[in-house]
């Protein structure tokens, strides 16, 4: 919610562990592929402002979505853990 709060523009916040370079698109990628679950880990905000320049948006209002690709707080979480060679 503070990235949103921080950047009227902003329309997806994808949310990952230390072990996950953010600003790698391949290792973002892979943290989606396979801890991302869409029933427990997607946040749809609706009805909140945007930017000025949306052409979707209405009103400068629009939709924007946060996804949660951290691991598991239960389990096992080696399961979670990236392949090495």
């Amino acid at each position: 919610m503070a990235a949103f709060g921080a950047h009227m523009s902003m329309k997806q916040v994808t949310v990952v562990d230390e072990d996950v370079d953010a600003f790698n698109d391949r290792d973002l990628d892979w943290a989606v592929a396979t801890r991302f679950q869409a029933d427990r880990g997607l946040l749809v905000l609706h009805g909140v402002r945007g930017s000025s320049i949306d052409p979707g948006a209405h009103d400068t209002f629009t939709s924007k979505i946060g996804v949660n690709a951290t691991k598991p707080l239960e389990g096992d979480a080696a399961m979670f853990e990236k392949a090495t060679v």
